[in-house]
C-alpha cells in the first residue's frame, strides 16, 4: 500500500467523521451555546468561561472524529486486504467522485446545519435577521463546496482538525496552568446565625471561642443587615448581589462562583442544608467545579448534615487544590432548629436533658403566635440549645481555621463569615423561627472578613449588607479592569470601608419579604408592615415621628422597591410550595 494512498484515506476519514462527529454532539453544542447567550458571556467578554461551557462539545467532536475516522479508515484496510479480490470497487473518474462527496457534504450541512440555525437561533423564516443567516448559510456551503472540490483532501483534513486539537488542548492548559497565585477565598455562611450571640458580638456568653480569636485579626462590621429573612433568597442575595426573594431563572445572572471561574480559580461548595441540595432546583451550581451537596437523609435534621462533614469536606478538597488560587463556600446547618448539638456539646448551657417540650421553632411558632406562650423555662431551654449549636459550630470553625494555618492558606487567604439570616428566640410577640418579620432579631446579621496578612481587629459601624460582598471581591481582584456586568450588582464595594476611607453618601440596607419592605440607614429604620409606615430609631428600638427621615427614606426604598418589584412578578409558586411544605409558611 501506499503512503500516498494511506493518507489519502485517512484524509477523506478526517473530514466525514469530523462532519459526523458535530452532528453527534450537536445535542451538547445546542446546550453549551444557549447557556452562553442565556448567562451573556459573549456581552461580558468572560472568554473562559465561554470555552469552559464548550469544552465537553468541543471533547465530544473531537473524540467522535477520531473514532470516526479510524473505524472508516479499518473498513478501508480490511476492504483492501481481504475483500478487494471479491468486491473491485474502482473510481476511474476522480474528479467526478470529488463533485459527488462535495455534494452530499453540502447538502447534509445545508438541510442539517442550516435548518438547525435557522430553527434554533434565528427569528422567524421572514425577519431581516433570518434571511441575512439564510444567506450566510448558502455563501459558507458554496465555499465548502468549492473547497471539497478543488482543494486537496489532506489539506482540508489538516485545516478542520488542527484547530479543532489546538482548541481542545488550549482549554485544558488554560485549566492546569496556575498563571499567577493571587488570593484564596474562603466564604463561610452559618444558617439561623444572630449576631447578638457571638461573644465577638458582645453576647455575655462565650459561644464563639475560635471565632473570637478570628475577630481579632479581622474587620467586624457592626451593623450587617440580609436582603431576606429566609434561606434560598439570602443565598442568591448573596452569590448574585441583587435584591429578590424568589430565586432567578437559570442562568439568569452571572454569579460570584462563576466569576472566580472566569479568574482562573479552582471553585468548590460544600453544602449541608436541604433547600440547597438540588442544584437543579437552587440553581446555585453555577461556576462551580463540585458542587457537594449531599445530606444525610434524617428527618430530625431536616434531611441536612452535620458541621464535621462540611469541615471535613472541605479540608479535604483544600488540601488537594492548595497550589491552585481556589474560592471555597461552606454553607453550614447548625444552628438552625430543632436545637440539637451533638451529644459532647449537649448539656453545656442546659444542665439536664430530661424536657419533653417541642424543640423544634416551627411547631411552637404555628401553634399561634401571640396566642401559645412558651413558658419561661421552655424558652431558656431552647435559647441554651441554640447557644450550644453555635458552639459546635465554632469548634468546627476552630478545626478548620487551624488546618488553614497548618497549611499556609490562613495568612494569604481572604475569608468571609456570615449567615443567611437570624433567628426570633421569643421575641417580637413571643415569636419563633425566622422567615417571618424584617425584624432586627431576623435581619441583623454577622459579617467579618479577613483580609490577606491582616493582624488587627477593626470595627466598622457602617450600615453594610450582604449583596456587598460579591462587588467587594470583584473591585479587590479587578479595581483597574471591572467587568463589564459590575454596574449590574446591585450591592456596593466594602472597599472603602476596608481602606478606612470617608464616604461622602451614607450607606444603607433594604430587606424584602412578601409585603414587608424595610430600609436602614445610619442609627434609622423605615419599615412597612401589615400596610402600615414605622420609622425606628434602631439604638433605642423606640419609634419616632420625624418626617423629614421617613420621606427620605421612604424615596430611598422606593427606588429600590421598583427595580425589586420587577422580579418579583416571576415569583416561583414552587418556591411558595417548597416554604409550605417545609413549615416556614402556611
Amino acid at each position: 500500500m501506499k503512503v500516498k494512498k494511506i493518507i489519502t484515506v485517512l484524509s477523506i476519514g478526517a473530514i466525514i467523521g469530523f462532519a459526523l462527529g458535530f452532528v453527534l454532539s450537536f445535542e451538547q453544542f445546542k446546550s453549551s451555546f444557549n447557556n452562553i447567550i442565556a448567562n451573556r458571556y459573549i456581552q461580558y467578554r468572560m472568554y473562559r468561561l465561554i470555552a469552559l461551557d464548550l469544552q465537553e462539545f468541543l471533547n465530544k467532536w473531537l473524540i467522535f472524529t477520531i473514532i470516526i475516522s479510524f473505524l472508516l479508515f479499518m473498513i478501508w484496510l480490511l476492504w483492501k486486504l481481504f475483500l478487494k479480490n471479491i468486491i473491485d470497487i474502482h473510481i476511474k473518474n476522480k474528479s467526478g467522485f470529488r463533485i459527488l462527496v462535495a455534494c452530499i457534504a453540502c447538502s447534509i450541512f445545508l438541510f442539517y446545519g442550516g435548518w438547525a440555525i435557522n430553527h434554533y437561533w434565528l427569528p422567524h423564516r421572514f425577519h431581516p435577521i433570518s434571511l441575512l443567516g439564510s444567506i450566510g448559510i448558502m455563501l459558507f456551503t458554496i465555499f465548502l463546496g468549492w473547497s471539497l472540490i478543488k482543494v486537496r483532501w489532506k489539506i482540508i483534513a489538516l485545516v478542520l482538525i488542527i484547530p479543532l486539537a489546538i482548541l481542545n488542548l488550549g482549554i485544558v492548559a488554560d485549566s492546569k496552568i496556575n498563571i499567577s497565585k493571587k488570593p484564596s477565598f474562603i466564604l463561610i455562611v452559618c444558617e439561623t446565625l444572630r449576631a447578638d450571640h457571638l461573644s465577638c458580638y458582645g453576647y455575655e456568653r462565650q459561644t464563639t471561642k475560635n471565632i473570637d480569636l478570628f475577630a481579632n485579626i479581622a474587620y467586624i462590621f457592626k451593623n450587617a443587615y440580609a436582603q431576606a429573612p429566609a434561606t434560598m433568597p439570602s443565598m442568591w442575595n448573596i452569590v448574585t448581589s441583587r435584591y429578590q426573594s424568589a430565586m432567578p431563572a437559570k442562568d439568569e445572572y452571572v454569579t460570584i462562583a462563576e466569576y472566580f471561574k472566569s479568574k482562573n480559580y479552582r471553585t468548590a461548595a460544600f453544602i449541608s442544608q436541604q433547600h440547597l441540595e438540588s442544584r437543579e432546583k437552587a440553581n446555585l451550581h453555577q461556576g462551580f467545579d463540585v458542587y457537594d451537596s449531599e445530606c444525610e437523609k434524617d428527618h430530625h435534621r431536616l434531611s441536612a448534615r452535620r458541621a464535621k462533614s462540611v469541615t471535613d469536606a472541605a479540608i479535604k478538597w483544600i488540601e488537594q487544590n492548595k497550589k491552585w488560587s481556589f474560592f471555597v463556600w461552606l454553607v453550614y446547618f447548625d444552628p438552625h432548629d430543632p436545637y440539637i448539638p451533638p451529644d459532647s456539646f449537649r448539656g453545656y448551657y442546659n444542665k439536664t436533658e430530661k424536657f419533653s417540650g417541642d424543640r423544634r421553632a416551627k411547631g411552637i411558632n404555628h401553634k399561634g403566635t401571640n396566642n401559645h406562650l412558651v413558658t419561661e423555662k421552655h424558652k431558656q431551654f431552647l435559647i441554651n440549645a441554640y447557644d450550644e449549636e453555635i458552639r459546635y459550630f465554632d469548634y468546627e470553625m476552630g478545626r478548620l481555621f487551624s488546618y488553614l494555618k497548618r497549611s499556609g492558606q490562613y495568612d494569604n487567604s481572604i475569608i468571609i463569615l456570615t449567615t443567611d439570616h437570624g433567628e426570633e428566640l421569643g421575641d417580637n410577640g413571643n415569636r419563633w423561627d425566622h422567615c417571618q418579620l424584617l425584624s432586627q432579631e431576623e435581619i441583623g446579621i454577622p459579617l467579618l472578613i479577613k483580609m490577606p496578612t491582616q493582624r488587627e481587629k477593626v470595627m466598622i459601624e457602617d450600615v453594610v449588607q450582604n449583596i456587598d460582598i460579591y462587588p467587594t471581591v470583584v473591585e479587590f481582584l479587578d479595581k483597574s479592569h471591572l467587568p463589564r456586568y459590575y454596574n449590574t450588582l446591585e450591592g456596593k464595594s466594602l472597599t472603602p470601608l476596608l481602606n478606612r476611607e470617608r464616604l461622602n453618601g451614607k450607606r444603607f440596607a433594604a430587606s424584602f419579604w412578601h409585603k414587608q419592605q424595610c430600609i436602614i440607614m445610619g442609627d434609622y429604620k423605615y419599615w412597612i408592615w401589615g400596610g402600615k409606615e414605622y420609622l425606628i430609631n434602631i439604638k433605642t428600638k423606640e419609634e419616632i415621628t420625624d418626617l423629614t427621615i421617613r420621606d427620605k427614606l421612604r424615596s430611598y426604598l422606593n427606588k429600590i422597591y421598583r427595580v425589586y418589584i420587577k422580579k418579583e412578578k416571576n415569583y416561583y409558586k414552587k418556591t411558595i410550595e417548597d416554604l409550605k411544605s417545609l413549615g416556614y409558611l402556611q
